[in-house]
């Protein structure tokens, strides 16, 4: 599996994030929908995180982690994978 680690910075310095480089054509629509459905489609990719929950706990579904670590990790890899060449 083809994949891109993420590191947030500033308040969740030390978060990682190890998301899937390829997407599917649904995952690619689902993630231009609206919030709740660009929020379903990015846990999709997820393949290994470190995040915590909002009470400061290791959130075993990324969905339990704050929203802007989220974001945060979805602009990155966003950025990421657009500077990878095509597999």
């Amino acid at each position: 599996m083809d994949t891109v680690k993420i590191e947030l910075d500033g308040v969740y310095a030390g978060w990682t994030i190890e998301l899937r480089r390829n997407v599917s054509a649904r995952i690619l629509i689902d993630l231009q929908g609206d919030t709740a459905v660009q929020f379903a489609a990015f846990a999709r990719l997820v393949v290994s995180h470190n995040f915590k929950d909002i009470d400061g706990n290791a959130a075993d579904d990324i969905l339990d982690a704050p929203v802007a670590a989220i974001t945060a990790a979805m602009e990155k890899w966003a950025t990421a994978i657009s500077a990878l060449p095509n597999a």
